[in-house]
């Protein structure tokens, strides 16, 4: 993907070719998307309470108000995000208010991102793309959703984007100079946001990426030697248990029901076949695999010379026999994409046994799925059953997980985005791989770290499964789609400012049928319609987060919840920031925040300190004798909860105007009469 060439100054040929006008309206358009980007990013910016994500922000910071470090009051640390919380701290230190100062932060960042977004596409393909991409991230949804949130992710998409940007100069400029910044920005990313780890991973690249036949320098051989210390320091930082640490988090039955609660398909991967017909297809099927995998070897041996493709080969027949046919499909991606392998080598003689392989070893992992009905009733899946070939295929990708991970969220928050960037990107690394091995260049090396750090977040285990986790990887998707559009209109229109104008309108028309660009949501950014999402149907996929009015909640509660003798609980995060008379806090067990929110053996809530109570028991426990109660608690859980109170009469008070949030009441006018 060769840069646009453009006409010098002077060149009369260059200047009839580019007509004023059009020129004019491109540079007209982007700065108008640029302003209403502005707009959308700042207009209103602290007025609405906190997502209970951004919650979490504000108590720690205010802990490290309070001594220095984010330390929770009943012990550990909250270590997400250091560089970002200290910023937020010094932030409110200077007077801002704890709603403003973290999204300040996240909304300056994603304007951070713009120039390097821009610089990525001049360097990938040329200034229209730079120009488009630029406008597409201003006016974006999704961008101007995560630029108004007050948590680490737009933080770490600028980071992620100047280092990309290191990355190429390091990798196909071979500039020494850029290799430290590209470092310290990896480092700074581990720092910003646990995915910050994926940098660190990424760091081990450009000598194989210069050289994919694997002969390497003593400079590289220092280089990965580096690079795998800082792997290991981001392992060490990312995985230690600090939010635990001193402390003894869960009670006794939380510890014990974890204990006695199988994995999905426990001992089924060893257990034998039954009947027959089965041990007669099972020992061809292993006969014939035992065949090909020595002739895969025999071909993976003869490439040798090229000791990093026979490895990540070996590497993916080896998790072909797992049943880790994700890993399969990443790691024969990316050899293709990094030129180590062409892609008419997979298909020569040599080469079948290994392409059979990997289908027998297929058929086999189906006829063992097939023979054990158990093993697939067990595996735990986000959606309804609906037949066993669908549960094989989850069991068959479950690592790195695609379907979690990657492919539902997009499904269930943008799906017409998420297909359109899947299929463009995905006809750039079509081309890249057509192209066969050669040097690499900026647009192949960004389509290697969009499928490498993929790969690293399906195999990462997030709390929940949102679109958000590859919010990163965002403004370098657009620059491999741009490049895309922009080279097929440019096929059928010569003038570069005439073909960028096309290719922006292209690409903003594919952004509003994706429901990635609004521009009435982005004018009404500051209103409760469009803060609580009150504009979209049951049916509207929009890739925005859920807020809830946490302080109206609160607002409730001190107007109506007093009263000799009575109680107020939360179960809801975020409320006890602006309601301050909460006697406990109610997370049930199988509650997915309970493993975050139990602290000191279950006892104590960790975010408000407050007492915690983690079943329905200790719940109805707590509120016996009391003449009225009040309970917030997430609306999704009212059906669970309110059948299994004993309390007087518990009744619906108050609904927050998103319905997100419920306080339920007892012993009220109902309960009294």
């Amino acid at each position: 993907m060769n840069n646009d060439q453009g006409a010098q100054p002077g060149d009369t040929h260059g200047a009839a070719s580019r007509p004023a006008p059009a020129r004019l309206l491109l540079y007209v358009s982007v700065a108008s998307a640029l302003l209403l980007g502005l707009w959308a990013r700042f207009k209103g910016l602290g007025t609405w309470p906190p997502h209970a994500d951004e919650y979490y922000i504000i108590r720690s910071v205010q802990n490290i108000l309070h001594s220095g470090l984010p330390r929770y009051d009943c012990g550990g640390y909250y270590a997400r995000g250091l560089i970002f919380q200290y910023a937020v701290a010094l932030l409110q230190t200077l007077g801002l208010a704890p709603e403003l100062a973290p999204r300040l932060i996240a909304a300056v960042s994603s304007l951070a991102t713009l120039p390097a977004a821009y610089l990525l596409g001049v360097r990938v393909k040329g200034r229209t793309v730079g120009w488009v991409v630029v406008a597409m991230l201003a006016i974006s949804t999704w961008e101007v959703d995560i630029a108004r949130f007050g948590r680490m992710y737009a933080p770490f998409q600028a980071v992620f984007a100047w280092y990309l940007l290191c990355f190429i100069r390091y990798t196909i400029d071979r500039e020494a100079r850029a290799l430290w910044p590209m470092l310290a920005l990896s480092v700074v990313g581990v720092f910003t946001w646990e995915g910050g780890i994926f940098m660190t991973l990424a760091n081990l690249l450009p000598p194989f990426l210069r050289s994919p036949d694997g002969k390497l320098s003593a400079r590289d051989i220092r280089h990965l030697v580096f690079a795998g210390l800082l792997l290991a320091f981001a392992c060490f930082f990312t995985m230690a248990p600090f939010r635990t640490m001193g402390t003894e988090p869960f009670s006794a039955a939380f510890n014990a029901s974890r204990e006695a609660t199988p994995s999905p398909g426990e001992g089924a991967l060893f257990a034998l076949p039954t009947g027959a017909t089965a041990w007669i297809v099972t020992l061809l099927l292993l006969g014939v695999l035992a065949a090909l995998v020595i002739g895969s070897l025999r071909w993976i041996a003869s490439l040798r010379q090229r000791w990093p493709v026979a490895l990540a080969l070996a590497a993916a027949l080896a998790c072909a026999l797992a049943g880790l046919f994700s890993a399969v499909a990443f790691i024969v991606l990316f050899i293709l994409l990094a030129g180590m392998l062409e892609w008419r080598e997979l298909f020569t003689r040599a080469a079948r046994p290994f392409l059979a392989a990997v289908l027998c070893s297929a058929a086999a992992w189906i006829v063992l799925l097939l023979q054990h009905p158990h093993w697939l009733s067990s595996i735990d899946v986000p959606w309804e059953r609906s037949g066993r070939w669908l549960l094989m295929g989850y069991e068959l990708l479950r690592f790195p997980d695609v379907v979690n991970v990657l492919a539902l969220p997009w499904l269930h928050n943008a799906p017409l985005l998420g297909a359109l960037l899947f299929a463009l990107v995905g006809i750039a690394s079509l081309r890249v791989i057509g192209g066969g091995r050669q040097e690499p260049t900026p647009g192949q090396v960004t389509l290697v770290i969009i499928v490498t750090l993929l790969a690293g977040a399906a195999m990462s285990n997030p709390p929940r499964y949102e679109t958000r986790y590859v919010f990163f990887l965002f403004p370098a998707a657009l620059v491999m789609a741009t490049c895309v559009i922009a080279t097929g209109v440019k096929r059928w229109i010569r003038t570069e400012a005439a073909a960028a104008l096309v290719t922006l309108g292209i690409a903003v028309g594919g952004m509003a049928i994706a429901h990635d660009f609004n521009p009435r949501r982005l004018l009404a950014i500051d209103t409760a319609t469009v803060n609580f999402s009150l504009d979209a149907g049951p049916n509207d996929k929009l890739n925005v987060l859920g807020r809830a009015d946490t302080r109206g909640a609160a607002l409730w509660l001190q107007k109506h919840a007093s009263g000799p003798g009575s109680i107020v609980i939360n179960a809801y995060p975020g409320v006890d920031l602006y309601y301050h008379g909460f006697d406990s806090a109610y997370v049930d067990m199988q509650n997915q925040r309970y493993e975050s929110y139990a602290c000191n053996r279950g006892t104590l809530e960790r975010w408000g300190n407050l007492p915690l109570l983690d079943g329905v028991d200790k719940l109805n426990a707590r509120l016996a004798g009391k003449g009225r109660a009040w309970i917030v608690v997430e609306t999704s859980r009212l059906d669970d909860m309110l059948p299994a109170l004993v309390g007087p009469s518990p009744q619906v008070a108050w609904t927050s105007v998103d319905g997100a949030i419920t306080i339920i009441e007892l012993g009220g006018k109902a309960g009294l009469e």
